[in-house]
């Protein structure tokens, strides 16, 4: 088979197969998957859930130990934050608006970021005196309705297939808020202020409102 290597991840690595009959991704997970709290088995099943409402890309084989999986390849441009709002809302929506899926659960904000704190603290670092603060922060909770959350919807994970928008690496994905995919996205594409008001206007949520900002704020 012809293979080719994909951009690194902070916690995987990954080829591109071209085999015969279908192109795949084989991603072998690093070591630090441990240190960043990344739950695999969660992992697995949002990501096969979001596969059949053809929002990612289907697990093909998952090794026993988790050490590699192999995926289909999804071929697609990455999503332009100028031209693709209106799109990307109708797949942000599409994700958004289907149940979670029996027996997940969601994570404290206050939980996870404990794990990096404790990884920072090994390394004596000058933003462990934000610890306090920023953990109070993160201690408060959504009254909104739970939903799949990706948690990493940075324009790098979008793909625009000839089957619509696909979503990559869902390492970290929970149950939550529905704000907090929308705020890390329009975080990741440093939107100005006119096309975050788009983009909450988009899911219909007032961007002066307590619980956007409240979403900025911990995202």
């Amino acid at each position: 088979a012809d293979v080719s290597a994909l951009p690194q991840g902070m916690t995987n690595q990954c080829w591109r197969l071209h085999l015969p009959e279908q192109q795949v991704v084989v991603r072998v997970h690093a070591d630090n998957s441990v240190v960043l709290d990344i739950d695999r088995e969660r992992e697995y099943r949002l990501q096969r859930w979001a596969a059949s409402h053809g929002l990612a890309p289907r697990v093909l084989y998952r090794a026993r130990n988790d050490a590699y999986w192999l995926m289909e390849f999804v071929d697609g441009r990455c999503a332009k934050p100028e031209s693709d709002l209106l799109s990307l809302a109708h797949a942000m929506n599409s994700l958004h608006s289907h149940p979670p899926p029996e027996g997940v659960t969601g994570w404290r904000l206050a939980d996870k970021a404990g794990a990096y704190w404790a990884a920072l603290e090994q390394q004596g670092v000058e933003l462990l005196s934000l610890k306090t603060d920023l953990q109070q922060l993160a201690l408060i909770q959504s009254v909104a309705s739970l939903h799949v959350c990706h948690m990493d919807t940075n324009p790098d994970n979008w793909r625009l297939t000839t089957q619509g928008w696909k979503l990559l690496d869902w390492e970290y994905a929970t149950v939550g808020s529905r704000l907090w995919d929308l705020a890390g996205f329009a975080q990741a594409c440093e939107l100005s202020l006119p096309q975050i008001r788009q983009w909450c206007q988009l899911f219909h949520v007032e961007p002066d409102s307590w619980p956007w900002r409240w979403a900025r704020w911990q995202l």
